[in-house]
């Protein structure tokens, strides 16, 4: 009874040693093929760089069909393109990058959207949306229809829509269940066009609270004083999240036509609200903001009072007014905070 268990024992680990040398011998040899693989790419590529660096900045038809149909042609193409689009100067080129790429890359891509796998139709997608090969999406809105298509597909279908300025898109958006992120809706929007901007400002009291956001968010990080007085009537909005974000992009300008439309908010009953407007004073630097700066140093909130003292600092006159707030001022942690920044000016 004993010798039959050592012999089970044994035989056990002999078959997990077996299926430990086939995992072994099949990794090597994969190993093997994916570097063969990857020699062959950096074959085919100097092969074809010199063919499409002509035909890119001359315009040449260099036939490249006969290699078309070699296994790695397209990885080696994809390789090729990207680097070429990373290292010369587009504006010399006669032939776009996205152009190439769907004169090459179009029979395996429209195979990889219609194929099962999802890891296929991402690949396709993502070439499409790094390419910019905008002659797909009219085929693109018929997958983002089908019931079987993830969120994965649909977010990379709309920012490839986006970045044709395709209509359909704000139909869409409107239509479809909000996304949380407003993240997602920033790379939608830096990729639209500015009349396809302008059509989402117009309608900014219909879409989600986190497009609202993304929209302001855009506007300060552009920068752009054209869309100030969008921006500045969003102060009044009834939206906490819109008011906040209209005095972030506000703060990120450096820049707002009517000064008092920000006194209302030194005197928020929103610590938030305060703290933005103690920021954008900071950048605006507007005379009519020192006295509520000079208040809002002694709030119950301590970034209230940092950000107040920071703006005081970088008045002009920033030194005399945080040593006479250091000095004279009643409240003591709003002493205290002045002295801090008097420090730093």
């Amino acid at each position: 009874m004993i010798n039959l268990s050592y012999l089970q024992i044994a035989i056990a680990i002999a078959g997990a040693l077996c299926l430990l040398l086939v995992m072994l011998g099949y990794l090597l040899i994969r190993k093997k093929l994916e570097q063969r693989k990857m020699a062959d790419i950096r074959m085919m590529i100097e092969r074809i760089r010199p063919l499409l660096i002509q035909e890119l900045l001359r315009g040449d038809e260099e036939e490249l069909n006969q290699i078309k149909k070699d296994t790695v042609f397209k990885g080696a193409i994809v390789e090729t393109l990207k680097n070429l689009g990373a290292n010369l100067d587009s504006s010399s080129f006669k032939r776009t990058i996205g152009d190439t790429a769907d004169k090459y890359l179009s029979d395996s891509l429209s195979k990889e959207l219609s194929s099962r796998r999802w890891a296929d139709r991402m690949n396709a997608l993502v070439l499409i949306k790094d390419f910019q090969i905008y002659s797909y999406v009219p085929d693109l809105w018929k997958l983002y229809e089908k019931s079987g298509t993830s969120q994965e597909e649909k977010n990379l279908i709309l920012q490839i829509a986006a970045g044709a300025d395709d209509q359909k898109l704000l139909d869409v958006l409107a239509a479809s269940t909000p996304y949380q992120s407003t993240f997602f809706y920033k790379q939608i929007i830096r990729r639209v066009s500015p009349e396809t901007l302008n059509l989402i400002i117009a309608s900014f009291n219909d879409i989600s609270p986190s497009f609202r956001v993304a929209v302001l968010s855009y506007i300060g990080e552009k920068r752009d004083l054209s869309l100030l007085p969008f921006t500045e009537s969003c102060l009044d909005s009834e939206d906490h999240e819109v008011r906040v974000n209209a005095v972030k992009a506000i703060r990120s300008i450096g820049f707002i036509s009517k000064p008092q439309a920000l006194y209302p908010y030194s005197k928020s009953e929103s610590w938030v609200e305060q703290m933005s407007f103690a920021q954008a004073a900071g950048e605006i630097a507007h005379p009519g903001y020192k006295d509520m700066l000079f208040e809002l140093l002694s709030s119950s909130n301590w970034w209230v009072r940092y950000y107040a003292g920071e703006a005081l600092s970088k008045f002009k006159d920033g030194k005399s007014l945080l040593k006479d707030a250091a000095e004279n001022h009643q409240d003591a942690f709003a002493r205290d905070m002045a002295s801090q920044w008097l420090g730093s000016v």
